[in-house]
């Protein structure tokens, strides 16, 4: 039976394949840690017991009033990171948010 030769080399593509793929895949999907004392809608839904919609709402008027401020993370979501918007409650004082725009009346 013959010998391979060239296995050794073989192996050592794959392994440099490996650890390219490993660099772009670490640098590309970078979750971002959520820092103690903030939370996203759905977070504020289940806790308050209301549905999505509804924590929106109530989060927006909040926001609107300056009572919370507003950061984005990066969150794994189904193996995709998404941007989901979180809050946090301002100190008092501080204009957390900018009011969001008034809606028109009517149509």
């Amino acid at each position: 039976m013959a010998s391979r030769q060239g296995g050794a080399a073989v192996s050592d593509k794959y392994s440099e394949i490996e650890k390219a793929f490993s660099i772009y895949k670490s640098g590309r999907e970078v979750e971002d840690k959520v820092p103690e004392g903030w939370f996203s809608a759905t977070d504020y839904s289940k806790r308050g017991s209301c549905s999505i919609a509804t924590a929106h709402r109530q989060i927006r008027m909040l926001c609107d009033k300056g009572h919370i401020e507003t950061k984005t993370f990066r969150i794994r979501s189904g193996g995709r990171l998404y941007p989901v918007p979180h809050y946090k409650v301002a100190p008092s004082g501080k204009d957390a948010c900018k009011p969001s725009p008034k809606r028109k009346q009517g149509r």
